[in-house]
């Protein structure tokens, strides 16, 4: 009989989901990285927002999945 859970207890679809948000914040890091590359000028305080922003969501996130 196959296991519901992996060897952490989580479902084993979490994993996957850890990775799609891992793989969506550098996404967005890289876009933020072309930005100033590209001569684009983001404020310093406006790029705190940002960046809190999305740490807020990702920790809301992850929680919502424990």
């Amino acid at each position: 009989m196959a296991e519901t859970t992996s060897s952490s207890g989580r479902s084993p679809g979490a994993a996957s989901v850890g990775l799609r948000l891992l793989a969506l914040l550098a996404g967005l890091a890289a876009l933020m990285a072309l930005g100033f590359a590209l001569g684009m000028r983001i404020g310093k305080r406006l790029l705190m927002v940002i960046a809190a922003a999305v740490v807020l969501a990702g920790a809301m996130f992850l929680v919502g999945e424990i």
